[in-house]
C-alpha cells in the first residue's frame, strides 16, 4: 500500500469511530450517601472544573478558583433530594443525593403505660469505680413514677420534657457491684407497671484490675468526656497513666489530679505493675541558634500537661513524679526565671520569660528526657529586614493518621502539609 493510500485509510477510520465525549467533573464530598440526622439544614460541598458554574436546588452558589463550592440547603421533614448541577460552556453535569431529616421522637400517649423500645441509655459496657457518677434515662408515657434498679439498689428518676425520664447514680467508695444489667421501672397514670432491661452491663472495678496502663499507640488524645468531646491533651507512646473505669470503648485515666478519657484501643493495661513514681533530673537550658531548648531528664515517659496562663508564663504539670532535683538554671536569654512546686499529683514547673514566646512552643518526648522548645524568630537578617534566604511555609500541621478536615475538593489537610526532612 502506498503511503498516500494508508494516510487516507487512517483518516477514514478515525472519522468512522465515535469521538470520545468530553465530560464535566462534578463530585460531592458532603453529605455522604443516604445521610439521616436531626436538623433543618445541611451543608453541601464538592468540586467541579475551575471556572464552571454550579446550581444547588436551582440556585447559584459561589465556585472558588479551585473549583470547590459549598452551599446550605434547608430541609423539610423526611426525605429530601438534593439536586446539584454544574455547567461549563456546552458541557453540564448533574448529581443527586438523598438526605433524610429526622423528627424528634413523638410523645407517647399516657395510656396505656409503656416504655419506648430501645430508648433506655447508656448502652455498652460500664466498669465503674468509687466516686463515679452515671446518668441513666429512657423515654416513656408521661406522668409516671420511675426508678432505676441496679445491684440491689433502687434510685429514683425524674421526668423531664414530657415523658423523658432521667436519674443519676453515684458509686460510693467501697461499693461492690457484680456484673449485671440495670433495669428501669415505670408506674403510669393508669396504675400499670412496666419495666425495661438496659443493653448496658455495669460492674465495679475489681481490686485486682490493672491500675496502670501505657500508651501503646503512636500517641493518644485525652478528652473531658467519654464520647470524645472536650479535647485536653495528647500523650506520647509509652506514657504511663493511672487507670480508672471503662465506658464502652473509652478508658478513664488519671492525669495531674484530674480524670480524663482516652480511646481504649490506644492503651495497654499493665497487670501487676504499680504506679511507681518517676525521678526527674535537673533542668538544662540550651541557648541554641534557632531555639531555646529546656531539657528535663526523666526516668520514664510521663503524662504532662502544659499551658500558658499568662503571655510570658509557661506552666508544665508532671504526673507521678518521685525524686525531684529542684535545681533551676540561672536566668539568661529569653528565660527570666524558673521554679518548681510540689503538688499532690507530682510536680509543677513554672517558667517566666522576658517576653511572650511569639513563635510558639512545643513539647518533645525523647528517650530518657522531655524537651520544651521555644523557637527563635528567623527574622535576624541584615539591615533592612529583608527575607532573602529564608523559607516561609504555611503548614496546617496534620499528618499520618491525623488527617485533619476534608476540603470540598476531597483533599485532606494532611495532604497539604510539608514532608518534614528525616533527622
Amino acid at each position: 500500500m502506498r503511503p498516500r493510500s494508508a494516510q487516507i485509510l487512517l483518516l477514514a477510520l478515525a472519522a468512522a469511530l465515535p469521538a470520545r465525549a468530553e465530560t464535566l467533573p462534578l463530585h460531592l464530598t458532603f453529605p455522604p450517601p443516604d445521610l439521616a440526622f436531626y436538623g433543618s439544614h445541611v451543608r453541601v460541598a464538592g468540586w467541579t472544573r475551575p471556572g464552571a458554574s454550579v446550581e444547588l436546588q436551582g440556585d447559584p452558589v459561589q465556585v472558588y478558583p479551585t473549583g470547590a463550592f459549598v452551599g446550605l440547603v434547608e430541609l423539610k421533614l423526611g426525605e429530601n433530594t438534593l439536586h446539584v448541577r454544574a455547567a461549563s460552556g456546552t458541557l453540564h453535569a448533574v448529581v443527586e443525593t438523598t438526605v433524610r431529616s429526622l423528627a424528634l421522637a413523638p410523645v407517647l400517649p399516657s395510656r396505656p403505660t409503656r416504655i419506648a423500645a430501645g430508648s433506655a441509655y447508656p448502652s455498652g459496657e460500664l466498669v465503674l469505680r468509687g466516686g463515679d457518677r452515671v446518668r441513666f434515662g429512657f423515654r416513656a408515657s408521661p406522668g409516671g413514677t420511675a426508678e432505676l434498679e441496679l445491684g440491689g439498689r433502687r434510685v429514683p428518676m425524674r421526668e423531664h420534657d414530657n415523658g423523658r425520664y432521667a436519674g443519676q447514680l453515684r458509686i460510693e467508695p467501697g461499693t461492690v457491684i457484680a456484673r449485671c444489667r440495670p433495669v428501669v421501672h415505670l408506674r403510669g397514670r393508669d396504675g400499670r407497671r412496666v419495666s425495661q432491661t438496659l443493653a448496658a452491663s455495669v460492674e465495679t472495678r475489681a481490686a485486682t484490675a490493672p491500675r496502670v496502663a501505657f500508651v501503646s499507640a503512636f500517641r493518644t488524645r485525652l478528652y473531658r468526656r467519654p464520647e470524645g468531646s472536650g479535647f485536653i491533651e495528647t500523650l506520647p507512646k509509652g506514657a504511663r497513666l493511672r487507670l480508672g473505669g471503662r465506658r464502652g470503648e473509652w478508658r478513664e485515666i488519671g492525669l495531674c489530679g484530674r480524670h480524663y478519657w482516652a480511646p481504649r484501643a490506644d492503651l495497654a493495661p499493665a497487670t501487676g505493675v504499680a504506679a511507681t513514681p518517676t525521678a526527674l533530673g535537673p533542668l538544662v537550658v540550651r541557648q541554641e541558634r534557632d531555639a531555646l531548648r529546656i531539657v528535663l531528664p526523666a526516668g520514664a515517659p510521663l503524662g504532662v500537661r502544659y499551658r500558658q496562663p499568662e503571655p510570658a508564663v509557661l506552666r508544665l504539670d508532671f504526673d507521678g513524679v518521685g525524686a525531684l532535683d529542684a535545681a533551676v538554671p540561672a536566668p539568661g536569654g529569653l528565660l527570666r526565671s524558673a521554679r518548681w512546686l510540689r503538688t499532690s499529683w507530682g510536680a509543677r514547673l513554672e517558667l517566666t520569660l522576658h517576653r511572650p514566646p511569639a513563635w510558639g512552643y512545643r513539647l518533645d518526648y525523647r528517650p530518657g528526657r522531655i524537651e520544651l522548645v521555644l523557637p527563635r524568630s528567623p527574622l535576624r537578617t541584615p539591615a533592612g529586614g529583608k527575607l532573602s534566604g529564608l523559607v516561609v511555609a504555611l503548614d496546617p500541621g496534620h499528618g499520618g493518621y491525623e488527617r485533619g478536615a476534608e476540603s470540598p475538593t476531597g483533599k485532606w489537610e494532611k495532604d497539604a502539609t510539608l514532608r518534614w526532612p528525616s533527622a
